[in-house]
């Protein structure tokens, strides 16, 4: 039998990379273009019509090359047909997938390669089960939020894209990266693709920020730190690229303030944290927190730091440690205050931003 790949998930960017990568590992299409046959969903054709035309390129021989790769790509009707109860109604596609199925674990592949991506074909799926059985299945599945280890199933997506583009980046840029794709893994080819094109193989933590703010949070992110920092002036160049990044400036705003109360309760409640510990500073309280030291958490099970990861327990402290705790207090008080005029007073929603940056940055 020949070299079989199903390549399915429901990460669809990193089923395509994938895929990609094992037609580059069987083929070289600029020297041999009549060796791939690419297969992709038509609108014009019914998905049996299409798998109709894949049964007759596996057993029609090659008369002009002698390495032959079908890619079937991005079927997504798999992910709907082709399950045992299916096949037993006799529908036309059950049956087409079915013949396939026999093909894959028969000898009509001995001289054929044969690549299947798409989203959702599962265990149930009787291409899977011959997939499995002549040759190899590789599942792409996105890191679920709310495991607590997502951002270690992102780093290790993110660092084989980095291999494939022979770049590094500091941990402190992984981590910034990391929290500005959130579990979007399909964001990240772009991501490194700007990187590369803007900074080359080893951009910094400074090129990160500036190039990585592709999504709302990201962008709120970048002004929480302009706080943490307590620099007015890099604030107000936030706030201006905020308005300049979004479709509806005035609108934003409320978004960004409510985002800054989370924020500040942060760094209160890291204050907290390390004033019960007896924390001087930052790096020890990620460590205390994150090395499994035998501390007494009693009275904390719900402050939120303690879910984060070291990198993040480490920033959020050092930007709390910016703040006395009178100085927190009041500065969540005065977001309360501003939250409540955005939504009560016609005064400039962007001046009322500026004003609550200057009043908590340059409290003294």
């Amino acid at each position: 039998m020949g070299n079989v790949y199903l390549v399915s998930g429901d990460d669809g960017s990193a089923i395509e990379i994938e895929a990609k990568k094992i037609i580059d590992r069987l083929v070289d299409v600029e020297s041999d273009p009549l060796s791939l046959e690419m297969i992709r969903e038509d609108d014009e054709k019914s998905p049996e019509l299409i798998l109709d035309d894949i049964i007759v390129l596996i057993k029609t021989p090659s008369f002009f090359s002698s390495n032959r790769v079908i890619w079937l790509s991005n079927i997504l009707f798999l992910a709907a047909a082709g399950k045992e109860s299916a096949i037993k109604k006799r529908d036309p596609l059950g049956l087409a997938i079915e013949q396939i199925a026999e093909l894959i674990e028969s000898d009509c592949l001995s001289d054929i390669s044969l690549v299947i991506s798409g989203l959702g074909i599962d265990a149930k799926n009787v291409l899977y089960k011959s997939c499995e059985k002549a040759g190899k299945i590789l599942i792409f599945k996105k890191p679920e939020i709310a495991k607590k280890a997502w951002r270690k199933d992102v780093e290790a997506v993110l660092n084989d894209r980095l291999k494939e583009h022979e770049m590094t980046l500091s941990k402190e840029a992984v981590d910034y990266l990391i929290e500005c794709i959130g579990v979007d893994t399909g964001r990240i080819a772009n991501e490194i693709e700007k990187l590369y094109c803007f900074a080359g193989n080893s951009p910094s933590y400074n090129d990160v920020r500036s190039i990585c703010l592709g999504n709302r949070e990201a962008v709120f992110y970048a002004l929480a730190n302009t706080f943490g920092d307590r620099n007015a002036e890099d604030a107000f160049n936030t706030i201006q690229q905020l308005m300049n990044h979004t479709k509806d400036p005035e609108g934003s705003v409320l978004g960004q303030v409510r985002f800054l109360a989370r924020y500040f309760i942060e760094l209160l409640q890291a204050k907290l944290l390390m004033a019960h510990l007896r924390c001087k500073n930052a790096s020890t309280l990620a460590s205390m927190i994150q090395d499994g030291h035998e501390v007494n958490l009693a009275g904390f099970e719900g402050n939120v730091i303690l879910g984060k990861s070291f990198w993040q327990i480490k920033m959020i402290a050092q930007q709390a440690m910016q703040y006395t705790g009178q100085e927190l207090i009041a500065a969540i008080r005065m977001i309360a205050e501003v939250d409540k005029m955005l939504v009560s007073s016609t005064l400039s929603k962007k001046l009322l931003l500026e004003l609550l940056s200057l009043r908590i940055i340059k409290t003294s």
